[in-house]
């Protein structure tokens, strides 16, 4: 792990991992205007998986940890963490639809990589052209909408490319996206990482800003 970071390089690596973040949500609102495609309303199926299923890196989840310590919640969402498994759900997960109706991601806005990508992105296939990879429940209620995703991205649509957001990824920080774990053991991992840091800051030896 980058244990050599300071706030500035975090800030800075938050900074760049955000502004990936901000072209993937235009590349995907595109995608979602020209075709249609969408979650099935308060669907939380994917996020209803065991956690194993879903593997993130530190890197993805240092903007939601460096939140959770700004506004004093790291502290109780590690001790949630500390008694999680495996085949638990992502600890982000709010199965209460009348407190989240429109999905189940508690820090929607903080999602990792993967779950932005999921559902609404492509792979590149064997001849060197995308090919969309969309949610099974999708497929089987939009069966209209499936087909018209096929087509827009046969006829050019730029939809985006699990591949290349995730090699830009770790192009931000090799060391901090090398590995993947598990969603909740990486945003554990993000959280003591930026905790080490804010301890140290809070005995003067760095200061976030």
């Amino acid at each position: 792990m980058n244990s050599e970071l300071d706030f500035a390089d975090i800030f800075a690596r938050i900074a760049q991992l955000e502004e990936v973040y901000e072209e993937l949500n235009a590349s995907i609102n595109r995608t979602m205007l020209q075709t249609g495609l969408r979650c099935l309303p308060g669907c939380r199926s994917c996020c209803e998986t065991p956690s194993s299923n879903i593997e993130v890196s530190i890197l993805e989840f240092l903007p939601l940890s460096m939140n959770l310590w700004q506004n004093d919640k790291a502290g109780q969402l590690l001790e949630i963490l500390e008694l999680k498994t495996e085949d638990d759900p992502c600890v982000l997960l709010q199965n209460d639809a009348s407190l989240l109706p429109e999905g189940g991601c508690s820090h929607y806005g903080f999602r990792p990589l993967m779950c932005r990508l999921f559902g609404f992105s492509a792979m590149i296939g064997r001849d060197a052209f995308p090919v969309p990879v969309i949610c099974k429940l999708v497929k089987v209620n939009y069966p209209d909408i499936m087909r018209k995703v096929v087509d827009s991205v046969n006829g050019g649509l730029d939809i985006p490319v699990f591949s290349n957001f995730a090699r830009r990824v770790r192009g931000i920080d090799p060391y901090l996206a090398e590995r993947v774990y598990p969603i909740n053991q990486a945003l554990k991992k993000a959280i003591e990482f930026i905790g080490l840091r804010w301890h140290f800051g809070s005995l003067g030896y760095d200061k976030p800003a």
